[in-house]
């Protein structure tokens, strides 16, 4: 009896020590849902290459996901939803070891404008703490579509001209980034998705974009 009793008790820790350990796997994948992008530091790449000139610095720390210039020329906000409410933070496994990275979307332009580009910015945790491991951005983008569909001065329709990121998104473990292209600036827009694989640091475009003709983006 007592020696069915003490086998049946240490496999009872063995199992509890198993569950315990799983749960700290999984809770350590997801860590970085626990970083506070909306109150972090950046060193923005892009943005500042776009409006250094106007004040912003290489290195910007927002609060509540905002950050203007001391001049109030210039904004760098974290996380801004794109157009019909796309989220700007959006977390998924690029790296495809099990654990989630982290996308985060900036917005930077100059007050009174009427336009605005982003920066996009992709984190892993790494001893327990995020690091940036590749970016993004419009000028990117934008050559990676155009290498595929050159834009033309002299079309009436401003066939395959560049608009700006609309949205991102993760599929089948790459990042999918979608574009408003063509038309006027008023204009219905078409949209372009460009999907990227990560590749060590650097975010690969993976076969020839997409081109959805006047698409919701």
């Amino acid at each position: 009896m007592h020696s069915r009793i003490i086998p049946l008790y240490f496999l009872s820790l063995i199992l509890i020590f198993v569950v315990i350990n799983v749960s700290n796997t999984i809770a350590t994948g997801s860590d970085i849902r626990n970083i506070d992008f909306k109150n972090f530091t950046y060193d923005t790449s892009y943005c500042y290459d776009q409006f250094k000139d106007d004040g912003l610095d290489k290195s910007i720390t927002v609060h509540n996901g905002e950050f203007k210039t001391g001049n109030g020329l210039v904004y760098f906000n974290i996380g801004t939803s794109f157009i019909y409410n796309k989220p700007g933070i959006i977390y998924g496994d690029l790296m495809a070891n099990g654990h989630e990275e982290a996308i985060v979307a900036a917005q930077c332009g100059s007050f009174g404008a009427n336009y605005s580009l982003r920066e996009i910015f992709v984190y892993t945790m790494n001893n327990g703490k995020p690091r940036l491991i590749a970016t993004i951005d419009d000028g990117g983008v934008e050559k990676d579509f155009a290498r595929y569909y050159p834009s033309s001065s002299s079309s009436t329709n401003m066939d395959n001209f560049y608009w700006g990121i609309s949205s991102i998104g993760i599929k089948n473990g790459k990042l999918e980034v979608r574009a408003l292209v063509d038309g006027c600036h008023a204009c219905m827009h078409s949209t372009a998705i460009i999907r990227y694989k990560l590749s060590g640091d650097r975010l690969i475009p993976v076969g020839r974009p997409q081109k959805i003709k006047r698409a919701t983006p």
